[in-house]
């Protein structure tokens, strides 16, 4: 017998509660993450009907792009949006990154509340009506 099976033997007890603990705080996490939001929705004409809210967001962020500036995007996008692929902190995961039609790069990685956010301020710019449908 090995000297870790030893220790093992020798300490289930104590295993045991420590994996039931690492569970237990699992489950916790979980529990504290927010719910996510299907939200689909029409503007300018075009519908966004992916039960992925983060591919709605992605695609009308991308037709926005053809209409405003980078410059509109940023005060309503704010630390989302970079001229610069490479200018996001660590803490973007760097396959949320996408490059827009107006040369800016913005980052996915945000909650829905947050997305929701980033729409409503864009259509307000573009003065379009949105109509939204939450699942």
């Amino acid at each position: 017998m090995s000297p870790i099976e030893k220790i093992l033997r020798e300490n289930q007890d104590e295993l045991f509660k420590f994996v039931a603990k690492l569970v237990e705080e699992k489950n916790e996490v979980k529990k504290k993450k927010a719910d996510k939001i299907v939200c689909h929705f029409n503007v300018l004409g075009k519908s966004y009907t992916s039960n992925k809210f983060v591919d709605n967001y992605r695609e009308f962020l991308l037709e926005a792009s053809k209409i405003l500036d980078y410059d509109k995007f940023e005060p309503v996008l704010l630390s989302y949006i970079k001229k610069d692929e490479n200018g996001f902190t660590e803490s973007y995961e760097r396959t949320s990154i996408v490059k827009l039609y107006n040369g800016g790069f913005i980052s996915t990685h945000s909650g829905s509340v947050e997305k929701l956010k980033h729409i409503d301020g864009l259509c307000k710019i573009m003065n379009a009506t949105i109509i939204k449908t939450y699942f």
